[in-house]
């Protein structure tokens, strides 16, 4: 073996190593994140399970702020009837729609605590949350197995890893 071809053998083994590196800790990190996303979303569905009930309720006073993406972070007082009785309450939509006075608002209702009411979410957000974080999970740990078991795959990685790292970063680094 010439030195040329140890030289090369060296510097594939090396970056190999580290893919196998790089991929370990970023599974790490998207299994953390994962895993974030699948408790908040199961948590948002348990808490949409408390407010099944919806009603549409007067805003009664609406006090909103712009906040600095343009947007709008809203305080509503509103009125609203169950089973004819009213009830006056307060909600935050976090939106970022502007609301006035006068107008109208879809809100649920906790069947226990009438006075304890939220701006439903829709459930295709809640499962973008699950399912997100699941694909995230499977995603990451397939990534791993293949980094694992293929050298060859590991080597595009760690690759990649130092394209990103040394020569990527380091042109914007000049740009800036």
């Amino acid at each position: 073996m010439n030195k040329l071809n140890k030289v090369g053998r060296a510097a594939y083994e090396t970056t190999a190593l580290y893919g196998r590196i790089r991929s370990v800790l970023g599974t790490i990190v998207a299994t953390v994140f994962a895993i974030v996303f699948i408790i908040i979303g199961i948590r948002m569905f348990m808490d949409s399970r408390k407010y099944k009930n919806t009603v549409t309720a007067d805003i009664t006073n609406a006090s909103c702020y712009k906040t600095e993406n343009q947007g709008y972070n809203c305080e509503l007082n509103v009125s609203y009837k169950v089973n004819g009785k009213t009830y006056n309450s307060n909600v935050s939509p976090g939106d970022n729609k502007k609301y006035v006075k006068g107008t109208k608002l879809q809100i649920a209702y906790n069947k226990d605590d009438h006075n304890d009411v939220v701006v439903p979410v829709n459930q295709v957000f809640i499962l973008l949350f699950v399912f997100g974080g699941l694909l995230m999970l499977v995603s990451s740990w397939v990534h791993l197995y293949f980094v694992m078991t293929s050298k060859t795959f590991a080597a595009i990685e760690g690759t990649a890893g130092i394209v990103d790292n040394f020569i990527l970063r380091k042109n914007n680094k000049r740009k800036n």
